[in-house]
Formats: structure tokens, sequence, C-alpha cells
């Protein structure tokens, strides 16, 4: 929600969602996608470097390094 809040999304937007992670963590994110497109809304997910101009955070999972950018869906 903090994301959201920093790209100025409304609670209900659909949205592009971006992680780039170790692999590890992208496995994890992978065996997770469904819920995770479920909570986040999102109407798509990639495992790669968001775009410039997205609205971007970086996050620590035990130990493990997370780049999580999102975009509004049209």
């Amino acid at each position: 929600q903090e994301l959201r809040k920093q790209g100025r999304f409304e609670i209900a937007d659909r949205i592009h969602l971006y992680i780039q992670a170790e692999e590890e963590l992208s496995e994890a994110v992978d065996n997770h996608r469904e819920y995770i497109m479920n909570e986040t809304l999102a109407v798509e997910m990639f495992n790669n470097k968001a775009p410039e101009g997205t609205t971007t955070t970086s996050l620590k999972f035990s130990g493990v390094y997370a780049h999580i950018g999102i975009v509004k869906a049209d």
C-alpha cells in the first residue's frame, strides 16, 4: 500500500507489477504468483526490472533484496 501511496494510485486501481529479485526469492514469487497478483490487484506480473518512470522501492527479505515497481494498468 505504501508504494500505491507514493504513486498516488487509488486503492482499487489495477496495476502491472514488476519484481526483480535474486533467484531464490524469484522462485518463491513464482510459486505464489496467483496469490500475489490477487492481493496486489495486479493484472500482469513481470520478473524483471521495472521500466523507467515506474513507482519503485527496494525491500530486503531474509537478507535477499527485491526491487519492486508498479504502474497503473489501462
